[in-house]
């Protein structure tokens, strides 16, 4: 068991534990071939957090539900679609992660790869510099945790420390080396908290009439780091 985060709040604490990997999962069935999460709150409540990639047709919708309910309809990004799904183009072929909490979908993330040729980001006018490679470099995006879905004792931002972790997991299980990303500012304000080392590609983008800084790193080990650190 891996304690990666603690934080106090007023009379309680909430902290997400991380079990990582065995590192000889291979040879034998019974090690942890991938990370689990549970959300340790107050004393003794745990809240066991399954995140892992949405691969059944019902499965996908629910996640696409998920994100119209984030991101469509009025004073939202995106208008409101008649059949409550919130898709493009770039959902073809991505990773798209499920987090769920007695069972409940409540926060997914995509990671999606090069369409003829291209990035999301790069439709978006952002140019990658040489070293990012097409073979081995992917986006993040369309991250969302529904707050009225959880527990009242969880810690929003740590529904959202699993979905990157588990984001990069299944990204280095399909040879990506490196993530690109544009975050707009509470996305950044999560992201600069766990003290990632990442890169500014350049001056920040207008999409749907917000403004995002588009961001990479790399996904070496050395680069991240699970913690929260205090919000300013």
């Amino acid at each position: 068991m891996k304690p990666v985060h603690t934080r106090s709040t007023p009379g309680d604490a909430c902290r997400l534990v991380i079990h990582e990997p065995s590192l000889n999962a291979r040879r034998s069935g019974a090690q942890r071939r991938e990370p689990g999460y549970e959300i340790l709150c107050g004393e003794g409540h745990q809240h066991l957090l399954d995140i892992r990639p949405a691969i059944q047709t019902d499965e996908r919708e629910a996640v696409f539900r998920l994100r119209h309910d984030a991101y469509c309809g009025p004073g939202k990004d995106l208008p409101a679609q008649p059949d409550g799904l919130e898709q493009d183009v770039y959902d073809e072929g991505a990773i798209l992660e499920a987090a769920r909490m007695e069972g409940v979908l409540v926060g997914t993330i995509r990671v999606i790869f090069p369409r003829e040729g291209k990035l999301l980001i790069e439709e978006l006018g952002q140019p990658l510099p040489p070293h990012l490679s097409m073979d081995c470099t992917s986006e993040i995006s369309r991250i969302v945790v529904d707050r009225l879905r959880l527990p009242m004792c969880v810690y929003t931002p740590l529904i959202s420390v699993a979905l990157y972790h588990r984001a990069r997991f299944d990204s280095l299980q399909v040879g990506q080396e490196n993530w690109v990303f544009d975050a707009n500012p509470k996305s950044l304000r999560t992201i600069r908290r766990m003290r990632w080392n990442i890169a500014s590609l350049g001056p920040a983008l207008e999409h749907h009439g917000q403004r995002f800084e588009p961001f990479s790193v790399s996904l070496a080990a050395e680069n991240f780091t699970w913690e929260l650190a205090p919000d300013d």
